[in-house]
């Protein structure tokens, strides 16, 4: 018996994949960007800095696994 297959193009599976690429790298930018300045304020380098980029992978990671959920759900009609 044949495995069901996903029928989505290619294309639209690459840029959900780039999508979460780009979630992940940008929240640990933005939160690290944050936690520089902070840290530069406060003159606690890098407390702050690293706080900040861990908070942003976190984030990240969070954000991309609520939009994957989102998608398999809607790819699959529940």
């Amino acid at each position: 018996m044949p495995r069901s297959v996903n029928r989505r193009p290619v294309s639209t599976q690459a840029n959900e994949g780039w999508a979460h690429f780009s979630t992940l790298i940008s929240g640990i930018g933005v939160y690290g960007a944050i936690g520089y300045g902070l840290d530069r304020l406060a003159g606690t380098w890098p407390i702050l800095f690293a706080i900040g980029m861990v908070g942003g992978c976190a984030g990240g990671v969070y954000l991309v696994w609520i939009r994957a959920k989102q998608n398999a759900s809607k790819g699959s009609g529940r």
